[in-house]
This record gives structure tokens, sequence and C-alpha cells, in this order.
């Protein structure tokens, strides 16, 4: 039962992780037009390039950086995260 209870505490860590490095990510000045950039999502006028998305990996814990790295998917479910955080701001 605590392990459940872990896993949902640590599931509910991540996500709020996200949303905060995604949020201030958004409210950041890091969007700059005049390099060539390697775009991985883009949603209006926001665009995340491989470089940005890779620093916020490197923003999270050390924990969800391994797991994010072990797992393509979860990394995928990462960048879906962002397009619907700068949908809904």
């Amino acid at each position: 039962m605590k392990l459940v209870s872990s896993r949902r505490f640590t599931v509910k860590m991540f996500l709020a992780l996200m949303g905060f490095s995604f949020i201030f990510c958004l409210c950041s000045n890091t969007f700059a037009s005049d390099k060539k950039e390697n775009i991985l999502a883009q949603v209006g006028s926001y665009k995340l390039t491989l470089e940005e998305f890779e620093t916020q990996i490197q923003s999270l814990p050390p924990q969800l950086q391994m797991a994010l790295l072990r797992n393509p998917q979860l990394k995928e479910q990462f960048l879906d995260r962002w397009v619907d955080i700068t949908l809904i701001a």
C-alpha cells in the first residue's frame, strides 16, 4: 500500500515539476528566432527547440532525468505535456 502511494506521489511530483518547468520556460525569453533551431514542437508563436528541451530535462531532479533518459516513451510524454501546457497558457 505504501509503495502505491509512494508511486502516486512520485507521479504527481513529476507532473508538477514538468508543469512548472514549462511555465518557467514560456515566461522566459529563451525563444530566440535569429539562430538556427532544431524545433521539436511549436504551438502558435511558442517554439521548443531540442536544446531547450534538454535544458528542461536537466533542470529536473536526477531520478526523473534518469527515468526520461531510459524511457523514450516517457520523454515523448514529457514533450506532449509541454504542448498541453502551452495550449492552456
